[in-house]
């Protein structure tokens, strides 16, 4: 069993109950954004449509994969979870500098790159965040992806 939240009280699979059922909160999103995406789909360039598809299905392995591992709190859960939102977090990245600001390949790769590189800095800070430290990178990131879109619009 892995427990590394203050909410886990024992192996039992209700054992983190709160986490477990705010995972909820990716089906939702998922289904509010169906009807979004279907009322927007025949505008979408080929490219967002598979970036679209691509993290639909993202969020939904999200929510079943952190369900899994707020449940289970087994290595294979974990994993479960990670992955997803890792991924989620690489696509949603690369695909917003790439289609919605218009980045060349070339800018994509190397902001990737940071990312990665801040990433493992922020993996390595010496703070207890019981692992959620790997996420600071992601904030960062849409911080300055936020800051940088908004003075070019």
């Amino acid at each position: 069993m892995i427990d590394i939240y203050c909410e886990r009280n024992g192996p039992a699979f209700w054992s983190e109950p709160v986490n477990a059922l705010t995972n909820l909160s990716f089906f939702a999103a998922f289904l509010l954004l169906v009807p979004v995406l279907r009322r927007h789909w025949p505008a979408l360039s080929n490219a967002n449509r598979v970036v679209s598809m691509v993290l639909m299905v993202l969020l939904l392995a999200i929510c079943i994969g952190s369900f899994a591992f707020h449940t289970l709190a087994s290595k294979p859960a974990m994993l479960a979870d990670i992955i997803p939102i890792s991924l989620f977090q690489l696509v949603f990245l690369a695909a917003y500098m790439r289609l919605a600001m218009g980045l060349g390949r070339l800018k994509v790769i190397a902001a990737m790159s940071a990312f990665f590189a801040c990433g493992a800095l922020c993996s390595a800070l010496p703070i207890a965040l019981n692992g959620s430290q790997t996420y600071i990178a992601a904030l960062v990131f849409l911080s300055i992806l936020a800051t940088s879109h908004y003075g070019h619009s």
